[in-house]
């Protein structure tokens, strides 16, 4: 299903899905609402397998704009646009006080997600928003700025070549304005935002996580109040497909 979302002064149609059990009419009322929020790269079939043990809610999973089904931006987008298409996809399902789950990217959206509107629990999967900056990746980056704005004066050949190549294949092959996007993103630190979050916090970790390492879930959970950890000793970046049963396990007790 499709909805259509105005953000930027742009309209944008979003791809979501919803499942409960089959026999809930319409009329009934479903337990909670469950909404499920992928990573970067990723899209809303990444949970799937997650779907059918949690029927017994009624479950919203949708598509970033730029992922899956859903439409690429217009124009480039930070967090808090993310935040303002679940937003506006929800106010139009009429759902409120949601259960959030987010997953890496979506880790990020739901966090600032929930500074602004209420919700029921949030659920962080080796979520994304602490940015470490070492001397290294400082330096690097320095260098970079200093090249690009070298070779665009002297050289376009080099400029061109430097702008091409920079970056992960993954980057490479996103479009200028995905990149851009992803830009932004990343470099937002939403450590300064944590102590201010005041809905009840699980954040489920692998701890073989090098995207998202585990003394960020640690971090988090220090920062968040009302908030607690719980590590997944067989995984890395992906917990619900990596350790299924028990991560399908761990969230039943939880929720």
């Amino acid at each position: 299903m499709y909805c259509n979302v105005k953000v930027k002064n742009e309209w944008h149609q979003v791809y979501y899905e919803v499942y409960h059990k089959p026999s809930l009419k319409e009329e009934d009322e479903p337990l909670s609402y469950f909404v499920f929020l992928h990573g970067w790269g990723m899209d809303s079939s990444t949970f799937q397998a997650l779907y059918p043990a949690f029927l017994d809610y009624s479950i919203i999973a949708l598509d970033f704009p730029g992922f899956g089904k859903s439409e690429e931006p217009k124009k480039v987008f930070d967090v808090d646009t993310y935040v303002e298409v679940v937003h506006q996809v929800l106010f139009r399902l009429h759902i409120e006080n949601p259960i959030l789950l987010g997953h890496s990217f979506g880790g990020r959206v739901a966090l600032k997600y929930s500074l602004l509107y209420p919700c029921q629990k949030l659920i962080l999967v080796d979520s994304a928003g602490i940015r470490h900056m070492s001397f290294e990746r400082t330096k690097k980056i320095w260098l970079y700025k200093i090249k690009k704005k070298w070779y665009r004066i002297f050289s376009l050949t080099k400029y061109v070549h430097l702008v091409k190549n920079s970056g992960s294949k993954d980057y490479q092959a996103l479009s200028p304005i995905m990149k851009q996007t992803m830009s932004k993103v990343v470099k937002e630190n939403l450590k300064k935002c944590l102590p201010y979050i005041q809905t009840p916090t699980i954040l489920l970790w692998g701890l073989r996580d090098q995207t998202t390492p585990l003394k960020d879930g640690k971090e988090m959970a220090q920062e968040i109040k009302n908030s607690r950890i719980i590590i997944f000793y067989h995984s890395s970046h992906f917990p619900y497909l990596e350790e299924k049963d028990k991560f399908i396990q761990v969230l039943r007790e939880v929720l």
